[in-house]
């Protein structure tokens, strides 16, 4: 076994602002970049660029560490990351004490949160016949979010009558393309309804 440096074996990801990241997995490697094993347990350190960057070992229920450790005869390791500031900071994780490697680097993008969505179609509509919605994603400043990719769920809410049993025809989309989607949908009865919209999660 020759440790040389560690090494991100996951690729960079795009967070949501105060969301949880998917697996980041460091590896251990040695000069050529052929993993290696590790002969004790190894302690690490995480550390990350942004004041907002925090990590755990699983995504729930979230426990904010400082250092993990790559158990022996292993040769992964793997965390989670959330960061509550919107920017591009860097993930450094280092082997503690100091042994002489070199650390694992990535850059990883965090994105602002969806503020709310723009519904929009003309009106009015003929009952059960389909027409275009208009869904964007807009930040808090009102700009579109050409990040969003989500999945939303669509209702009627009911006005005139003020109470109803029917549904959309599309309760459940996704799809975004620079922060838009349009979809084609429809109402079965007469009467006026509001669309709310959404995210999923």
């Amino acid at each position: 076994t020759y440790i040389y440096r560690l090494e991100f074996i996951t690729t960079s990801q795009t967070v949501v602002q105060d969301g949880i990241s998917g697996p980041m997995a460091v590896q251990l490697q040695d000069f050529y970049a052929e993993p290696q094993t590790a002969i004790e347990d190894y302690t690490l350190d995480l550390k990350s660029t942004s004041a907002g960057g925090k990590f755990s070992l699983t995504q729930a229920p979230w426990s904010n560490i400082t250092q993990i450790v790559l158990p022996k005869f292993s040769q992964n390791a793997t965390f989670y990351y959330k960061d509550s500031v919107v920017g591009t900071p860097i993930i450094t994780v280092s082997e503690y004490p100091e042994r002489g490697w070199l650390d694992a680097l990535q850059q990883q993008r965090i994105i602002p949160k969806t503020a709310y969505f723009e519904v929009s179609t003309t009106t009015p509509q003929i009952a059960g016949q389909n027409f275009k919605l208009s869904i964007t994603a807009k930040d808090e400043d009102g700009n579109i979010d050409i990040n969003y990719s989500g999945t939303i769920d669509l209702a009627a809410v009911y006005v005139s009558p003020a109470t109803g049993t029917k549904h959309l025809s599309v309760e459940t989309a996704s799809g975004f393309s620079q922060g838009r989607i349009e979809l084609n949908i429809n109402y079965p009865d007469a009467g006026t309804i509001s669309i709310s919209v959404s995210d999923h999660d």
